[in-house]
């Protein structure tokens, strides 16, 4: 894809605890290890995009005169009990490996069960912390934050955040009591800190960054046409110019051989993205991934990671990189950001026929919450749509494109089939061990299905 392709866990929808179970389990991680690397982390998962996009819509609710104070304590009362739910998922299961009842295979699955049934309904805790009592609609009441659209996102993501971080405390503490990770609270705190990151950090700072840009456009005493075109001109030069910029400095580096680097760069070359930099991530040889950042020209990093280079053959990792090269000329990016214009013009017409057809109605002041929901059902069934296209375009022409670069750079597939095949064989190598990475999911399609549809 544009920001995030080929990956080991593309797609997987597997809680935190699922992949450092996996991983101790198949590739020798000794107990009391460290938690393995957020940085595993390479597809948005939908419910943390749910979570977080639910959660700002909620400041659409209409203004109301509300207790700040009550809608407060009710809120952090119901996160104090929703805590107490988690710990006691993990309480529960514990006691019944003690009891010898169940082994810690099975207690591991039904753990999971019961972690994947909580996370869904958060968003009923979240919706009623914002909704129900109230914090939504209280923004305005508050001084300091009625007049800073970065601090009304702050504040609506509050709880939020608290209900997200009690799962994976949960998580956490169930991998404690296995004896998979160092105990105590600073342990702890240093995983929530390192999920934040991994998951709705990448939702959230992008649009944090873009309602500081809009907060310091209301300081300019310009016209709102001129401070429109201000912020859109801005927003897109950091997208396409400081997005990469970010991306390759995110991430821990390590070198590789030159007869590697020069075989890569002769692909790209060949390809027609000489410009394109090669970096190569330091995941101490955990994790299968590769992305392309960026959109054209010197401003475009191909990333691959350390385990990537090392365990795959040579036509396996160039058709990885084909993938990754396809994504980018065919401009999968692009097209996902321009598929999601009719999701929201349909949630802004939404709004205008409101206001159109019953301007004396009450139902006026919920226009925006009923376009956002709206909206936001129409994003998700596009995004699926688009990425599942994306992905068996990328393969598809990344078969292609190995047989005219196998004339100029060795261990390159020289037939569609032979590059079918390899592309095949590296979708397997990424997934072995991992079943549940081979299904289907919101972003990607299954493994068993591109595998198909490339040898078809």
């Amino acid at each position: 894809m544009g920001i995030v392709g080929f990956s080991f866990i593309s797609g997987r929808r597997f809680a935190s605890l699922e992949i450092f179970w996996r991983l101790t389990r198949h590739h020798d991680l000794r107990p009391k290890s460290r938690f393995p690397s957020p940085r595993f982390f390479t597809a948005v998962q939908l419910y943390y995009f749910l979570a977080v996009v639910i959660t700002l819509s909620f400041g659409a609710l209409p203004a109301a005169s509300q207790d700040v104070d009550k809608a407060v304590m009710f809120s952090a009362a119901v996160i104090g009990i929703w805590w107490a739910m988690c710990l006691m998922s993990v309480r529960m299961v514990i006691n019944l490996i003690k009891a010898g009842e169940i082994n810690e295979d099975t207690a591991y699955d039904w753990f999971d069960r019961q972690t994947a049934c909580l996370r869904w309904f958060s968003l009923a805790i979240i919706a009623l912390c914002l909704g129900g009592f109230g914090l939504g609609r209280s923004v305005d009441e508050i001084p300091l934050v009625s007049s800073s659209v970065t601090l009304q996102a702050l504040y609506l993501l509050t709880p939020t955040v608290l209900v997200i971080s009690g799962l994976w405390v949960a998580e956490h503490r169930f991998a404690q009591r296995l004896g998979l990770t160092t105990p105590g609270m600073a342990a702890t705190f240093r995983w929530i800190l390192l999920m934040v990151r991994a998951t709705i950090a990448w939702i959230v700072v992008p649009i944090l960054a873009m309602l500081v840009l809009v907060d310091i456009a209301t300081l300019f005493p310009v016209s709102d046409a001129a401070r429109g075109w201000g912020l859109a001109i801005t927003m897109i030069a950091l997208a396409v110019f400081g997005m990469p910029f970010v991306i390759k400095r995110a991430f821990p580096k390590t070198a590789i051989d030159q007869e590697t680097s020069e075989w890569i760069g002769a692909i790209l070359c060949e390809t027609g993205m000489s410009n394109c930099k090669l970096v190569v991530w330091n995941t101490k040889g955990r994790s299968y991934n590769a992305m392309m950042a960026g959109f054209f020209g010197r401003f475009q990093v191909l990333f691959l990671t350390d385990r990537l280079v090392r365990d795959l053959n040579r036509a396996q990792l160039a058709m990885v990189i084909l993938h990754e090269v396809a994504h980018a000329r065919r401009k999968h990016a692009l097209i996902r950001v321009i598929a999601l214009a009719p999701a929201w013009a349909a949630g802004l017409s939404m709004q205008a026929m409101i206001q159109f057809l019953m301007p004396a109605s009450a139902l006026v002041a919920w226009g925006p919450i009923i376009g956002n929901a709206l909206s936001l059902v129409a994003t998700m069934l596009i995004i699926r749509q688009v990425s599942y296209f994306c992905e068996h375009d990328a393969d598809a022409v990344a078969c292609q494109l190995a047989v005219p670069v196998s004339k100029c750079v060795s261990d390159v597939p020289s037939s569609v089939d032979q590059a079918g095949r390899s592309l095949s064989s590296a979708l397997v190598r990424v997934t072995e061990g991992a079943e549940c990475a081979r299904r289907p999911s919101w972003l990607h399609p299954g493994i068993t299905q591109r595998i198909e549809a490339v040898l078809a």
